[in-house]
């Protein structure tokens, strides 16, 4: 757990996820650290709440590879490809 989240309880964190749940999002939670990186699903969040705030279009759902999630690394340089 990041050390962000050292003081939050786990009754808190439940009701953080249950409170996610409950928002129809374009894809489901698997790990919401990840989930939420691309901004995607938080800027879906806010439409939710304050649909004048955000133009979902200006969002793009970035295929979890793009941020190299599963990916073997990739070494450039000197050493070969």
């Amino acid at each position: 757990m990041s050390e962000a989240l050292s003081d939050v309880t786990e009754q808190e964190l439940q009701g953080l996820y249950t409170w996610v749940d409950e928002i129809p999002l374009s894809r489901p939670k698997r790990n919401i650290a990840r989930d939420f990186s691309d901004g995607v699903l938080t800027a879906e969040v806010v439409h939710h709440y304050f649909p004048k705030l955000v133009e979902l279009h200006n969002y793009s759902l970035i295929p979890r590879q793009s941020f190299g999630y599963n990916a073997q690394p990739h070494h450039h340089g000197r050493d070969g490809p």
